[in-house]
């Protein structure tokens, strides 16, 4: 029997919870059966006894979600339909959302996004709650409880049914939302955005006058085609061609080929940056330290699953930097990406602009759209109106000037 007055806790609330039974064990209600998952231990300073519990428990759901009898008899569904909890769907999403980030298919901070609204499900609705007895009043209350604006709200009412539709992809319960789990209206979202002061030419330049080497290149990218932080940390090295003064990949984000034709100031300013260490040679840009400008550090609990995730942004960081030396008011460095976007949409070629972007074309119009040697000429018009807005001159002046001076 276990001391009630020193009764052990569970350590991984953050995957799933159990229950300590009078008896000593470890114990979680699964389809509405009760299933042991092995005896607790007071003290348990290693989490030996949770860690093997963890561990049993997570061997039990996939051999549910394959269809297994958990005692070894023939394959059978452990859970029927009418039956199915909330606290069954979120756990089994959850578990094939791990071995996702595992074969590196998922981001382990997009993991987190899933696991912290999967609490505020069953928190909100209740662990026992079965699935075919929710309601649109259910959902309504639900999306009360959703934090931030109409742009966050959104994103977190789709992960919110991509979690809730394991039950109708794995069971076929077709889920009644209701109008009031519909994301927020266009209007609703068009009137909560606040409307962004883009970057002057004269702010612009100031900054990479105060800034490093490095960051003068990043601003460049960022001005001259739209770069964002990631963009930055992410770019490849074999795909930057300063002799044809080109950009040429596919854009991580979006799966885009992304064509970006260069300025001769942002081809001087990616020659003059030195890379200060031989790690990651498979990326252009890493700091003094040898890391990716951004990059998430993930935190794993004992068990070796994803407990924490940590952004770790240095393109912003060495960014603010830069401006507080201009004395200029500090945005985040993708304010240059919408700044971008505003100059060169005055040259009305949109496609142009999401090629240079690398953004994703609506319907059909990415694979009838093909960049050739004219195609590029488009390319770089929209880049040239872009410099001319930032210059003053003609990037044909701008090229001379760097010819001469030998960048």
């Amino acid at each position: 029997m276990t001391d009630h007055h020193n009764r052990p806790v569970w350590p991984f609330n953050h995957i799933t919870t159990m229950s300590l039974h009078p008896g000593g064990q470890w114990v979680k209600k699964i389809g509405g059966k009760v299933y042991y998952f092995g005896a607790s231990a007071n003290p348990d300073p290693a989490n030996i006894k949770a860690k093997a519990a963890l561990a049993k428990f997570l061997d039990l759901m996939q051999r549910i979600e394959k269809g297994e009898d958990p005692q070894g008899a023939q394959p059978r569904p452990v859970v029927r339909a009418g039956e199915l909890t909330l606290d069954h769907t979120v756990n089994a999403y959850m578990t094939e959302k791990h071995a996702q980030v595992e074969r590196g298919e998922l981001s382990a901070r997009q993991f987190t996004e899933y696991r912290n609204l999967g609490k505020l499900i069953l928190n909100t609705l209740g662990r026992q709650r079965t699935m075919a007895d929710l309601t649109p009043t259910d959902f309504a209350a639900l999306r009360a409880k959703l934090p931030g604006g109409p742009v966050r709200m959104g994103n977190e009412i789709v992960w919110c049914r991509s979690i809730l539709g394991w039950a109708t992809a794995n069971h076929g319960i077709a889920l009644r939302y209701g109008a009031q789990f519909d994301k927020p209206a266009r209007r609703v979202v068009r009137k909560a955005v606040t409307i962004k002061e883009l970057y002057t030419p004269t702010a612009i330049k100031l900054i990479m006058e105060k800034g490093t080497d490095a960051i003068k290149a990043m601003i460049l990218l960022g001005i001259n085609a739209g770069f964002g932080q990631t963009d930055i940390a992410t770019l490849p090295s074999n795909v930057v061609d300063l002799d044809k003064g080109v950009i040429d990949y596919t854009r991580n984000k979006t799966g885009v080929r992304r064509i970006v034709p260069l300025w001769p100031e942002t081809i001087g300013a990616l020659k003059t940056y030195q890379r200060p260490q031989a790690a990651h040679p498979e990326l252009y840009f890493v700091t003094r330290w040898g890391n990716p400008w951004v990059h998430d550090e993930v935190h794993r609990d004992v068990q070796g699953l994803v407990k924490k995730v940590v952004r770790c942004d240095a393109v912003d960081l060495e960014f603010d930097k830069a401006q507080k030396e201009a004395g200029l008011a500090i945005h985040g460095f993708y304010l240059l990406r919408h700044t971008f976007r505003t100059v060169a949409d005055d040259t009305g070629d949109l496609n142009a602009i999401r090629v240079i972007m690398g953004q994703g074309f609506p319907g059909m119009d990415e694979f009838y759209l093909h960049i050739n040697s004219g195609g590029i000429d488009r390319l770089r018009r929209v880049v040239d109106h872009v410099h001319d807005w930032l210059y003053g001159v003609s990037k044909t002046a701008g090229r001379r000037k760097a010819k001469k001076t030998g960048n």
